[in-house]
């Protein structure tokens, strides 16, 4: 905890700010992207969800499910802003691979996903894939 809270400090210098909220609880979604949310609200509540509204119904769901006794599941949102270009190393330690390693490594943890991540999969190639442009550099 102290060496995250180190890791953060030292970020912050160089302009990069982290974030990491609650995106979902069981059935209930934030539908909001993150660019449009009050990151400042993400401590305003108990489930850590920047939304009031849906914060709201994800703790009702986890006092219903908790009265019968059972769990459910959720999903965390992380937000790294102003990450410098070409940090990490450009092909066995990237960024990228550090990041799923760690958060794979928490045993509870049963998915892991970037950007579109997940959702991407039911798309078409060229709706999701960087392009490749064919030109010679000189």
């Amino acid at each position: 905890m102290v060496a995250g809270s180190i890791a953060k400090q030292v970020l912050q210098v160089i302009g990069v700010d982290l974030y990491a909220y609650v995106s979902s609880v069981g059935e209930v979604d934030l539908d909001v992207s993150y660019d449009e949310l009050d990151l400042s609200k993400i401590d305003s509540n108990i489930v850590r969800c920047p939304d009031e509204t849906t914060a709201s119904q994800m703790i009702s769901l986890i006092d219903s499910v908790r009265k019968e006794g059972d769990t459910v599941g959720g999903i965390i949102s992380g937000l790294a802003l102003n990450v410098p270009v070409g940090l990490g190393a450009p092909v066995f330690d990237k960024l990228h691979a550090d990041l799923a390693k760690a958060m794979m490594s928490i045993n509870a943890v049963k998915g892991f996903e970037y950007g579109g991540g997940f959702a991407m999969s039911k798309q078409r190639g060229s709706q999701v894939n960087d392009s490749f442009i064919d030109t010679l550099m000189v």
